[in-house]
């Protein structure tokens, strides 16, 4: 029932809090689709210059600009919030693999997205950071356009689900 409101025409009517339903309807879509262990919280509060949402992994909450989510689009918020909670799935990789016992890292590293992010993440390791944006920029753009294309359905403003 909330996600239709991503619509452009219905965005445009919105409220803030509107909106932030949705975006708390995206993040929980997201976490399960992820797999992610614990629920990511939302919050509205002032990031910086530039950013509409941003992934604080120390409290486990997503960050939300109130400022910007007003004047914003539904296509860039979208993506944004797909963006970061697809940072949330790689810093939990890269704490799962701490957690797992010697023998197991090796076997969990042997695929190069894990070690990608645990490299970044963990090591801090500025070369692979590269990687994890490729990934989450990736998996932001499929979302949005999946999220878009599924609710243009449901409105009947398409007649096929491609």
């Amino acid at each position: 029932d909330t996600l239709y409101k991503i619509d452009e025409d219905e965005w445009k009517t919105a409220t803030l809090q509107d909106k932030q339903d949705i975006i708390e309807t995206i993040v929980l879509i997201e976490s399960a689709y992820c797999g992610l262990p614990e629920e990511v919280n939302v919050r509205l509060g002032y990031i910086g210059s530039g950013k509409d949402a941003l992934y604080q992994r120390n409290s486990n909450t997503l960050m939300i600009n109130p400022d910007r989510l007003i004047r914003i689009d539904s296509d860039e918020i979208i993506y944004e919030v797909c963006y970061e909670l697809r940072i949330a799935y790689q810093i939990k990789l890269g704490e799962l693999y701490e957690s797992l016992s010697s023998p197991y890292r090796r076997l969990y590293l042997m695929t190069s997205t894990p070690k990608k992010f645990y490299m970044y993440y963990i090591k801090n390791n500025e070369d692979y950071k590269i990687h994890t944006d490729i990934d989450a920029r990736s998996h932001a753009d499929l979302a949005k356009n999946d999220y878009k294309r599924k609710v243009k359905y449901y409105l009947g403003k398409t007649t096929r689900l491609e």
